[in-house]
C-alpha cells in the first residue's frame, strides 16, 4: 500500500484511493427501462433538473462550510446527498454522507477539507453528466 501524500490525513487518502467511477450507470440504465415510447426523455429530464438545481445548493453548501453552520450543512449535505444518488453519484453521495453527519453531530472541524474534496466530486459529476442533457 502506498505511503500517504504529505499533507492529508488518512481519512483524506481513503477517498482518494477508494474511488469509484463519477456515475454508476447501472443507476441510469435502471430509468432507462422505465422510459416508454413517445415520452419526454426521462434521463435527460432528471439530469437537467439536477443540473439545473445542484449548483445553488453548493453554493449554499459552501457558504454553510464557511460560515461553521452545522445545522446549514447537515440540511443542504442531505438534500444533495440524495439527489445526487438518484443520478448515479454514488461517490459524491457518500461525501456528502460524511458532510450530513459532521452536520448533524454539529461538529465543524474537517469541514473544510471534505468541502474541498466534494467540489472536485461535484465538478467531475457536473461534467460527466452534461452529455446526458437534451439540446
Amino acid at each position: 500500500m502506498r505511503g500517504k501524500p504529505t499533507g492529508q490525513r488518512q481519512g483524506e487518502q481513503d477517498i482518494l484511493e477508494d474511488r469509484g467511477p463519477v456515475i454508476d450507470r447501472s443507476v441510469l440504465d435502471s430509468y432507462r427501462s422505465l422510459q416508454q415510447a413517445g415520452t419526454p426523455d426521462l434521463i435527460g429530464s432528471l439530469v437537467t433538473t439536477y443540473v439545473e438545481q445542484s449548483s445553488a445548493i453548493m453554493k449554499s453548501l459552501g457558504s454553510a462550510v464557511d460560515e461553521k453552520n452545522s445545522e446549514d450543512m447537515f440540511r443542504l449535505a442531505h438534500k444533495l446527498k440524495s439527489s445526487s444518488a438518484i443520478v448515479g453519484a454514488m461517490q459524491l453521495s457518500g461525501l456528502l454522507k460524511g458532510l450530513e453527519l459532521l452536520g448533524r453531530q454539529n461538529e465543524v472541524e474537517g469541514t473544510a477539507d471534505l468541502f474541498a474534496h466534494i467540489q472536485k466530486e461535484f465538478e467531475a459529476v457536473q461534467e460527466a453528466l452534461r452529455p446526458l442533457i437534451p439540446e
